[in-house]
C-alpha cells in the first residue's frame, strides 16, 4: 500500500511549509482556515482525533487547487 496519505499536525505542516517558502506558513493561518473549513473546502484536509488535528496534505493542497479554479 504505497499510497498512504500522509498526515501532519498543524505545528509540523507549518514549519514544513515555513522552510521550504510556501504557504501557509504559519500555524495562525491554519488554524483560521480550519476555524472556517466548512464554508472554505478546507473541512477534507483537516483530521481531529481527540484533541489532536491533523492535516492531510493531499487534501489540502486538493482544496488550494479547488480555490484557485473558484477564483477564476
Amino acid at each position: 500500500m504505497g499510497n498512504n496519505p500522509k498526515f501532519f499536525t498543524v505545528k509540523n505542516f507549518a514549519k514544513k511549509n515555513k522552510e521550504v517558502g510556501i504557504w501557509p506558513g504559519s500555524e495562525p493561518t491554519i488554524w483560521a482556515l480550519r476555524a472556517n473549513s466548512n464554508i472554505n473546502g478546507f473541512s477534507k484536509a483537516f483530521l481531529s482525533i481527540g484533541r489532536r488535528v491533523l492535516i492531510n496534505e493531499e487534501k489540502f493542497w486538493e482544496a488550494v487547487q479547488n480555490r484557485s479554479k473558484d477564483s477564476k
